[in-house]
Protein backbone atom coordinates (compact mmCIF):
# COMPACT_ATOMS: atom_id res chain seq x y z
CA UNK A 1 0.00 0.00 0.00
CA UNK A 2 1.13 3.81 -0.50
CA UNK A 3 -0.10 6.87 0.63
CA UNK A 4 0.47 9.71 -1.57
CA UNK A 5 1.17 13.00 -0.68
CA UNK A 6 2.40 15.42 -3.48
CA UNK A 7 3.14 18.22 -0.79
CA UNK A 8 1.00 21.02 -2.54
CA UNK A 9 -0.38 21.39 -6.43
CA UNK A 10 1.71 20.62 -8.92
CA UNK A 11 2.47 22.82 -11.84
CA UNK A 12 1.19 21.02 -15.78
CA UNK A 13 4.63 20.38 -17.65
CA UNK A 14 4.76 20.10 -21.07
CA UNK A 15 3.65 16.52 -22.75
CA UNK A 16 5.83 16.90 -25.43
CA UNK A 17 9.03 17.55 -23.31
CA UNK A 18 8.99 14.71 -21.76
CA UNK A 19 11.25 11.46 -22.60
CA UNK A 20 8.88 8.45 -23.47
CA UNK A 21 9.10 5.43 -21.44
CA UNK A 22 8.86 3.29 -24.24
CA UNK A 23 5.20 1.73 -23.62
CA UNK A 24 3.96 4.94 -25.13
CA UNK A 25 3.33 6.36 -21.63
CA UNK A 26 5.90 9.39 -20.36
CA UNK A 27 7.78 8.66 -17.31
CA UNK A 28 6.62 12.09 -15.51
CA UNK A 29 3.01 11.41 -16.12
CA UNK A 30 3.51 8.21 -15.20
CA UNK A 31 4.87 9.49 -11.83
CA UNK A 32 2.26 12.35 -11.37
CA UNK A 33 -0.13 10.15 -11.64
CA UNK A 34 1.15 7.59 -8.86
CA UNK A 35 0.86 10.77 -6.39
CA UNK A 36 4.65 12.05 -7.13
CA UNK A 37 6.31 9.67 -5.29
CA UNK A 38 9.80 9.37 -5.97
CA UNK A 39 12.10 6.46 -7.03
CA UNK A 40 10.89 3.84 -9.81
CA UNK A 41 7.91 2.40 -11.00
CA UNK A 42 9.42 -0.11 -13.28
CA UNK A 43 6.89 -3.32 -12.98
CA UNK A 44 3.76 -0.96 -12.35
CA UNK A 45 2.04 -2.77 -14.94
CA UNK A 46 1.54 -5.71 -12.43
CA UNK A 47 -0.12 -3.75 -9.87
CA UNK A 48 -3.92 -4.08 -8.93
CA UNK A 49 -6.04 -2.01 -7.33
CA UNK A 50 -9.37 -1.76 -5.88
CA UNK A 51 -11.42 1.50 -6.19
CA UNK A 52 -14.77 1.14 -4.71
CA UNK A 53 -17.42 3.90 -5.90
CA UNK A 54 -15.68 3.40 -9.28
CA UNK A 55 -18.27 3.47 -11.45
CA UNK A 56 -18.74 7.65 -11.77
CA UNK A 57 -17.04 10.93 -10.55
CA UNK A 58 -13.52 10.83 -9.12
CA UNK A 59 -13.66 7.07 -8.85
CA UNK A 60 -14.22 6.65 -12.16
CA UNK A 61 -11.30 8.80 -13.07
CA UNK A 62 -9.05 7.44 -10.71
CA UNK A 63 -9.50 3.90 -12.12
CA UNK A 64 -9.08 5.35 -15.85
CA UNK A 65 -5.63 7.02 -14.56
CA UNK A 66 -4.40 3.82 -13.17
CA UNK A 67 -5.90 1.92 -16.06
CA UNK A 68 -3.98 3.84 -18.32
CA UNK A 69 -0.84 3.45 -16.17
CA UNK A 70 -0.99 0.22 -16.70
CA UNK A 71 -2.62 -1.28 -13.35
CA UNK A 72 -4.99 -3.74 -13.35
CA UNK A 73 -8.17 -2.00 -11.69
CA UNK A 74 -11.21 -3.24 -9.85
CA UNK A 75 -14.27 -1.16 -10.30
CA UNK A 76 -15.98 -1.48 -6.82
CA UNK A 77 -19.65 -0.53 -7.78
CA UNK A 78 -22.96 -1.18 -5.83
CA UNK A 79 -24.53 -1.36 -9.17
CA UNK A 80 -23.95 -4.56 -10.89
CA UNK A 81 -25.22 -2.39 -14.45
CA UNK A 82 -23.55 1.19 -13.47
CA UNK A 83 -19.89 -0.78 -12.89
CA UNK A 84 -20.20 -2.98 -16.12
CA UNK A 85 -21.17 0.58 -18.03
CA UNK A 86 -17.91 1.96 -16.77
CA UNK A 87 -16.00 -0.91 -17.26
CA UNK A 88 -16.72 -1.03 -20.65
CA UNK A 89 -16.14 3.14 -20.89
CA UNK A 90 -12.72 2.61 -19.21
CA UNK A 91 -11.85 -0.58 -20.86
CA UNK A 92 -8.04 -2.07 -20.61
CA UNK A 93 -7.09 -3.97 -17.44
CA UNK A 94 -10.65 -3.07 -15.22
CA UNK A 95 -12.81 -5.52 -13.84
CA UNK A 96 -16.22 -5.50 -11.81
CA UNK A 97 -16.23 -5.93 -8.57
CA UNK A 98 -20.16 -5.54 -6.95
CA UNK A 99 -19.92 -4.26 -4.20
CA UNK A 100 -21.02 -2.07 -1.61
CA UNK A 101 -19.77 -0.59 1.42
CA UNK A 102 -22.56 -0.69 3.40
CA UNK A 103 -23.11 -4.36 3.64
CA UNK A 104 -21.32 -6.70 5.22
CA UNK A 105 -21.93 -9.58 2.97
CA UNK A 106 -21.44 -7.81 0.08
CA UNK A 107 -18.09 -6.87 1.24
CA UNK A 108 -17.43 -10.52 2.22
CA UNK A 109 -18.38 -11.26 -0.98
CA UNK A 110 -15.74 -8.99 -2.62
CA UNK A 111 -13.35 -9.69 -0.64
CA UNK A 112 -13.23 -13.96 -1.58
CA UNK A 113 -12.70 -12.68 -5.15
CA UNK A 114 -9.57 -10.59 -4.83
CA UNK A 115 -6.64 -12.84 -4.69
CA UNK A 116 -3.77 -10.17 -4.37
CA UNK A 117 -4.08 -6.57 -3.77
CA UNK A 118 -1.15 -3.65 -3.89
CA UNK A 119 -3.56 -0.57 -3.74
CA UNK A 120 -7.00 0.20 -2.25
CA UNK A 121 -8.85 3.65 -2.46
CA UNK A 122 -11.49 3.67 -0.34
CA UNK A 123 -13.74 6.52 -2.89
CA UNK A 124 -16.99 5.35 -2.30
CA UNK A 125 -19.26 8.21 -0.46
CA UNK A 126 -22.13 10.08 -0.32
CA UNK A 127 -23.63 13.00 0.98
CA UNK A 128 -27.30 14.52 2.42
CA UNK A 129 -29.80 16.16 0.89
CA UNK A 130 -28.74 18.73 -0.09
CA UNK A 131 -30.11 20.82 3.46
CA UNK A 132 -28.70 22.40 6.05
CA UNK A 133 -27.44 20.08 9.31
CA UNK A 134 -30.22 21.67 11.48
CA UNK A 135 -33.00 20.75 8.50
CA UNK A 136 -31.35 17.10 8.52
CA UNK A 137 -33.04 14.01 10.03
CA UNK A 138 -30.58 11.73 12.10
CA UNK A 139 -31.60 8.97 9.36
CA UNK A 140 -29.88 10.70 6.72
CA UNK A 141 -26.88 11.45 8.88
CA UNK A 142 -26.46 7.81 10.24
CA UNK A 143 -26.78 7.17 5.95
CA UNK A 144 -23.81 9.41 5.47
CA UNK A 145 -21.72 7.75 8.55
CA UNK A 146 -22.37 4.41 7.17
CA UNK A 147 -21.19 4.64 4.31
CA UNK A 148 -18.54 7.56 4.41
CA UNK A 149 -16.88 6.26 7.63
CA UNK A 150 -17.85 2.20 8.66
CA UNK A 151 -17.53 1.76 5.38
CA UNK A 152 -14.18 2.63 4.81
CA UNK A 153 -13.52 0.42 8.21
CA UNK A 154 -15.24 -2.26 6.59
CA UNK A 155 -14.03 -2.42 3.21
CA UNK A 156 -10.32 -2.33 4.82
CA UNK A 157 -10.48 -4.62 7.36
CA UNK A 158 -11.67 -7.22 4.76
CA UNK A 159 -9.31 -6.75 2.27
CA UNK A 160 -6.32 -6.64 4.38
CA UNK A 161 -5.37 -9.95 3.81
CA UNK A 162 -5.39 -9.54 0.22
CA UNK A 163 -3.16 -6.22 0.78
CA UNK A 164 -0.96 -7.97 2.96
CA UNK A 165 -0.27 -10.63 -0.49
CA UNK A 166 1.21 -7.94 -2.06
CA UNK A 167 4.15 -8.24 -3.34
CA UNK A 168 5.31 -5.05 -2.11
CA UNK A 169 3.05 -4.55 0.64
CA UNK A 170 3.95 -1.07 2.70
CA UNK A 171 5.70 0.36 -0.28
Amino acid sequence: MRAADTGGSVAPRSRSAEPDTGTGRKAADRSLLLGGLSGSFDGVDNLVALITGANKGIGKEIARQLVDAGLTVYVGSRDAARGERAVEEIGGGTRLLVLDVTDDASIAAAARQAGTLDILVNNAGISGDDKTPDQEDAGTFRRIYETNVFGVVAVTNAFLPALRRSARPGS
